[in-house]
């Protein structure tokens, strides 16, 4: 009896290592670097499963399609394979680098790292491999691609490099380009309508030289190229904004901060408004009374501050344990700002 247990078991063994060796066998959550490392020593390329463990269709693959024969017959031999868990480990650091915005993403590039050609969604067994099969036969630099990596950069060119890598949906490498161009090619700026489209649309953090360069000399920019960059002003501040803390929404309160002075150094003429428009209703979702106080006092003269916000911020101390001090500071507020609470309260 005790012999056909042993039997038993060592077959159930067999058998699994046996299905396991159908499909892909892929590294789990592995570091990019030994992954890149492995698939050089082996003469590869990189395959990347970009999943999360929420993700419906990741499972679906998971489950039923990178197990099938078929699948890692025609991986195998081709591809060192990684499951990478975009929410852990390096997973939100690659997401970036490769614009991943949708899951499942498959990434496949070579063995230095550099993206070849990406899918997104979950497909059946045969069209991805012969999806794969095409794409490896015949997805090649485009001629923008070779040109601009040969290191031309006419404002022409850049453009409509720019316009392919959001076509196919790397925003982010698109927004490199962009940023390299205008930091490297300041005076077009002021010259060049082509360059100042390239600043205007796709150049999105204040902190760039290019950005800064062209917003010292805005006098000489067209009306539409001035309004765009105010609005990046005014966005990036809600870069300080982090999601998903347990309650919501928090603040990168310091980083904030510094970024206002940053626009007041800059002579950013509506930085406060930009701050504020950010912040303020930051401290009332966040119920946290010195921000509030904070930004009501610092919200005083500003027009374009809503009524419903200060309105909201006023309601919420309202409702809180204030001591004496602060209930005084509290009905000046109100007193301030009268006239936008009845605006408020009317509508």
């Amino acid at each position: 009896m005790k012999r056909l247990k042993t039997l038993y078991i060592t077959l159930l063994l067999v058998l699994s290592v046996g299905a396991s060796a159908q499909g892909i066998p892929f590294l789990d959550n592995r570091p990019m670097k030994e992954v890149l490392e492995q698939a050089k020593k082996e003469g590869k390329m990189v395959f990347v499963d970009c999943y999360t463990t929420w993700c419906g269709p990741c499972k679906v693959l998971a489950n039923n399609v990178f197990p099938q024969k078929e699948v890692g017959d025609f991986f195998n031999p081709r591809f060192v394979s990684l499951k990478l868990d975009m929410e852990k480990g390096e997973g939100p650091e690659m997401g970036k680098k490769w614009d991943v915005g949708a899951y499942p993403t498959l990434i496949f590039m070579n063995s230095d790292g550099e993206v070849q050609f990406h899918l997104v969604g979950a497909r059946d067994g045969k069209h991805l491999v012969d999806t794969v099969a095409f794409l490896l036969e015949n997805n090649k630099p485009s001629e923008l691609a070779v040109r601009y990596k040969k290191g031309e950069r006419s404002s022409q060119l850049v453009t409509d490099y720019i316009h392919e890598l959001q076509k196919n949906r790397k925003n982010r490498t698109a927004e490199t380009v962009a940023t390299d161009f205008v930091n490297h090619h300041q005076q077009l700026l002021l010259t060049d309508s082509l360059a100042q489209q390239i600043l205007g649309r796709y150049v999105q953090d204040p902190h760039n030289e290019g950005f800064l360069y062209a917003y010292q000399y805005r006098n000489q920019l067209p009306a539409n190229i001035v309004e765009q960059l105010e609005a990046k002003w005014k966005m990036f501040t809600k870069s300080y904004y982090i999601m998903g803390n347990g309650n919501g929404l928090a603040i990168n309160e310091d980083g904030m901060r510094t970024y206002y002075e940053f626009m007041v150094a800059h002579e950013v003429a509506k930085a406060k408004e930009y701050y504020m428009q950010y912040k303020l209703p930051a401290s009332f979702i966040m119920k946290d009374k010195r921000m509030m106080f904070e930004c009501l006092e610092m919200s005083k003269g500003i027009d374009r501050i809503a009524g419903g916000q200060i309105s909201m911020a006023i309601n919420a101390l309202e409702k809180m344990e204030l001591n004496d001090k602060e209930k005084q500071q509290l009905e000046e507020l109100k007193k301030h700002y009268a006239d936008k609470l009845i605006n408020t309260q009317n509508r």
